[in-house]
């Protein structure tokens, strides 16, 4: 286990070289480490992420609760490509389907509710952030990054500030997360 944490740190740096090197998508989740302690805890059974990038999120969850299964979204199809052949050599492929397209096309056509969400596109808009919200069981937990970039910042941590909608939020960087009422 501990050589897949290390690996995964690996992955983080091999993520941000691609980033720099390519000037476009691929920003991994810095926090990583934050998700894998989160849905060691949970143990969710189902997970949507919006924003696959070159994997990182997306495997470190698959490994920290071996009975998730996840579906991850991203419209850039040669980053999801690479998070593909990722997933793959930490076994955990078999678990996450990778989903080509847009958040707002992909999310009508998800019929299930998840345990967990994660969103780490760029920055979530209201309207998107109720979008992907409808899909997030009552107990489910909901983990926001980029929280700080949108014009809509402040509307979105308040949702998850508000009691009618959610419980226990906190927040720390750029990240809220939330339990869904």
């Amino acid at each position: 286990m501990k050589s897949q944490f290390f690996n995964l740190k690996q992955l983080l740096g091999q993520t941000l070289e691609y980033q720099t090197q390519n000037r476009r998508g691929a920003f991994p989740y810095e926090h990583y480490s934050l998700l894998g302690l989160l849905c060691h805890l949970k143990q969710p059974k189902r997970i949507l992420e919006l924003g696959t990038a070159m994997g990182l999120s997306a495997i470190t969850m698959a490994l920290a609760s071996p009975e998730t299964m996840i579906d991850t979204i991203d419209k850039n199809e040669e980053i999801r490509n690479i998070a593909k052949e990722k997933a793959k050599e930490f076994k955990v492929f078999e678990r996450i389907n990778f989903i080509h397209s847009t958040f707002k096309d992909a999310l009508p056509g998800l019929k299930q509710e998840y345990d967990l969400i994660f969103f780490d596109g760029f920055a979530p808009d209201l309207e998107l952030f109720m979008q992907f919200e409808s899909k997030l069981k009552p107990g489910g937990l909901m983990v926001s990054a980029n929280l700080t970039l949108g014009r809509d910042s402040e509307s979105c941590i308040q949702r998850m500030k508000n009691p009618e909608f959610y419980q226990h939020f906190f927040y720390f960087d750029d990240t809220g997360v939330a339990v869904r009422v």
